[in-house]
């Protein structure tokens, strides 16, 4: 349990500073098309990392520990980091698939964007003590049940 505890601990700390420091870039973004291209970087990290991990569950790759809760710490950070790409004015930007539901319902985006955040959070924690890819299914379903629930109202197809 002190490893688990000890191992979020800079998980914690680095995700403070970024809803910090990132918080206040996005209140001062240049550009709507800046908002834009922050949201569409952390959503390609995202990617990055939920692919090998939806891939070791699916045994389609070899499980690998050390990779999982690698990949897992860097989904939880990410994770955080989502909402802030949607500020008002963003959504004038022609080249992009999110919905102008978004701003229409920022409460219900944001609680959307929550549940990802919840679901990163347990995968994060987990997965110090994970054995094998069977116990990496579950989490990484929730990932995808999380994200596909914004997606279906609030991303074009």
């Amino acid at each position: 349990m002190k490893t688990r505890t000890l191992s979020l601990l800079p998980l914690a700390a680095v995700t403070a500073a970024g809803l910090l420091i990132g918080g206040a870039y996005a209140a001062y973004a240049a550009s709507a098309e800046d908002a834009v291209d922050y949201r569409q970087g952390v959503f390609q990290a995202l990617k990055w990392n939920i692919g090998p991990l939806a891939a070791m569950a699916k045994g389609e790759a070899e499980f690998d520990a050390a990779e999982a809760e690698m990949r897992a710490g860097r989904i939880a950070l990410l994770a955080t980091w989502i909402v802030e790409g949607f500020p008002e004015g963003s959504d004038m930007v022609a080249e992009t698939d999110a919905l102008p539901e978004i701003w229409e319902n920022t409460g219900d985006f944001a609680d959307k964007a929550g549940d990802l955040n919840a679901a990163a959070a347990q995968l994060a924690e987990a997965a110090p003590s994970l054995d094998d890819a069977s116990e990496l299914g579950p989490l990484v379903g929730q990932i995808g049940q999380a994200c596909k629930a914004c997606h279906d109202e609030y991303r074009a197809e």
